[in-house]
């Protein structure tokens, strides 16, 4: 299955005031895929259900998942965009536009995104450093990558198991 699809299932057991919109989204859902449709013709279905409830924000992250899953970068980044606007105190959405921006090799406007992406997950930014880092390499500028992951450095030197990402990125 879709692990966006899990938090359309949290919010019909957490958010009763969207257990009825949680529900329908996923007897589409379910219902389309068991039918077989193309997941092109599912992902569409799943868009024009997010466009009529911008607001509920497991519906975003499923559709912006199945965008990406078919290669549909600028759709994906669309939605994640405006649920970045919809939400704009919530980490997912700005890490979703940043990935899905990444994905595309749009990489000035990742890193902008990316950004933002750090700012509102200011408690935990490793994963928002790590693609600032990606960006900045893929503008031609290494010097300023490994400089975005020098905060991180000291602690993936002391546990290299958890922080090799940051490790890989600096070489």
């Amino acid at each position: 299955g879709n692990p966006a699809l899990t938090h359309v299932v949290v919010a019909v057991l957490e958010e009763p005031e969207r257990r009825e919109l949680a529900g329908r989204v996923l007897e589409e859902y379910v219902g389309r895929q068991e039918a077989g449709e193309p997941p092109e013709r599912l992902a569409l279905s799943m868009k024009q259900l997010a466009e009529s409830h911008p607001r509920f924000l497991p519906l975003q992250k499923l559709v912006v998942q199945l965008l990406r899953d078919l290669g549909r970068y600028d759709d994906a980044t669309v939605i994640a965009t405006r649920a970045m606007e919809s939400f704009p105190e919530a980490v997912e959405p700005a890490w979703m536009a940043a990935e899905a921006l990444a994905a595309a090799g749009r990489w000035s406007e990742a890193l902008v995104v990316a950004r933002e992406w750090r700012q509102r997950s200011s408690l935990r930014p490793l994963a928002a450093d790590l693609l600032i880092a990606e960006a900045r390499f893929q503008a031609g500028d290494a010097e300023q990558a490994v400089e975005e992951l020098e905060p991180h450095l000291e602690r993936a030197l002391t546990d290299p198991d958890r922080y090799a990402s940051v490790l890989l990125s600096a070489v």
